[in-house]
């Protein structure tokens, strides 16, 4: 699992990309639940770029550039190996005047049209603001606490292992509950070489 750092709380996941064939995607230009998958170009702390491009075939890059701002998370480049195989499942909507809804799924896969990954590490990153449920293909569940609606608990779809979520912000302890309240992200890496 990965851990914040010591003293890492507070702030709100901010969610923005540049897609190949779309444009900007943020809280002014959303878009509905997309996803992509491609090979990583580059890593930095809350940056990272996708070459969409299928892997055996030639040409210039297609390139998509995706910034997750996460307070607490060490950092794309820690997780994400250039040339790695990845998808990323995005949607950022309206949530009410003045704010909206995002989500991001980045989740490592292991062959694309056939092709192996360069890299056996398997890493996944799951951030959500202003809405509480994550992706159906994410590899993990979240429950909400039936008694205040302040709680998010997080396992494993296999195997039901308990999963450490890094709440940045949630509803008070008072109902109703107000999914655009929680902001927060989960991560897990596993190096499969060792």
């Amino acid at each position: 699992m990965i851990c914040s750092p010591a003293g890492a709380t507070g702030g709100r996941l901010r969610v923005s990309a540049q897609v190949i064939g779309v444009g900007a995607v943020d809280c002014a230009h959303g878009t509905g639940p997309r996803a992509l998958i491609g090979a990583v170009a580059r890593a930095g702390s809350d940056t990272f770029v996708l070459d969409s491009r299928a892997p055996l075939e030639n040409g210039s890059a297609l390139l998509s550039t995706f910034t997750v701002a996460a307070p607490g998370f060490p950092g794309f480049d820690r997780y994400l190996t250039t040339g790695a195989f990845v998808r990323v499942d995005l949607e950022i909507r309206p949530a009410h005047p003045g704010a909206c809804a995002a989500r991001v799924l980045v989740q490592s896969l292991s062959a694309w049209q056939g092709q192996p990954s360069p890299s056996r590490s398997k890493f996944f990153f799951a951030g959500n603001d202003g809405l509480w449920e994550p992706f159906a293909a994410a590899p993990f569940m979240i429950a909400r606490s039936k008694a205040d609606c302040a709680g998010l608990a997080a396992s494993a779809r296999d195997g039901g292992k308990a999963i450490p979520i890094h709440t940045l912000s949630a509803p008070a302890s008072a109902k109703p509950c107000r999914d655009d309240a929680w902001s927060y992200w989960i991560a897990s890496a596993l190096d499969s070489a060792s």
